[in-house]
């Protein structure tokens, strides 16, 4: 029997439909489908592995952030729908499968919504991130796809790994440190690109 986990990416893909796709984008929603399909194998085949089960999660969500989804290891939330607030599991150990998955959903929906993201992504429930991910979300974090990546440490392990994330593998993406969620959301929006004013 398939479990709720099995079924996220399909979930995934109907929380997605009411932030602004459109029939004309038919062409990028078949690609994401395939992109977020594609998580049915990864999560079958995390599950298997010994120390991938889903971990507890312990990070609290304030109600105005929209569901967005999440991979075996992360949450997903929209404050508004060019940002997306990722919140790792409590005790991740983030290596490079992780890092493909996640990364992977993110571009994923950037490309969904048809226009540049950015991340806030809360740091203080990794217990450590390998060298191969932080190399794989350095790769992914382009500035067609992202146009910001806020990092949220609150604690010394949590601004360790940021730290070592922007000293050995900047992204190619402003990015930044902060203490807060309220800091990270105020500097995104300094961030955010200017509409675009079509004559």
């Amino acid at each position: 029997m398939k479990t709720a986990a099995m079924r996220i990416p399909l979930l995934c893909l109907v929380a997605l439909t009411p932030v602004g796709l459109r029939a004309q984008d038919a062409v990028r929603a078949a690609e994401v489908k395939r992109i977020f399909m594609d998580f049915d194998g990864q999560l079958k085949s995390s599950q298997a592995e010994p120390g991938r089960r889903n971990m507890a999660v312990t990070p609290s969500v304030p109600e105005q952030w929209k569901p967005l989804g999440r991979t075996y290891n992360t949450r997903y939330f929209l404050p508004s729908d060019d940002v997306v607030i990722v919140l790792p599991d409590q005790g991740l150990r983030d290596d490079g499968a992780s890092a493909r998955v996640n990364i992977d959903f993110q571009t994923g929906y950037a490309r969904l919504l048809g226009r540049r993201c950015a991340v806030v992504v809360v740091l203080d429930s990794l217990t450590s991130q390998d060298s191969e991910a932080r190399r794989i979300y350095a790769a992914g974090m382009q500035p067609t796809v992202f146009f910001a990546a806020a990092l949220i440490v609150t604690n010394p392990l949590a601004r360790a790994i940021g730290s070592f994330f922007l000293g050995l593998t900047p992204p190619a993406v402003p990015t930044k440190l902060f203490e807060s969620v309220e800091a990270a959301m105020a500097w995104v929006a300094t961030e955010r690109p200017a509409p675009v004013v079509r004559a």
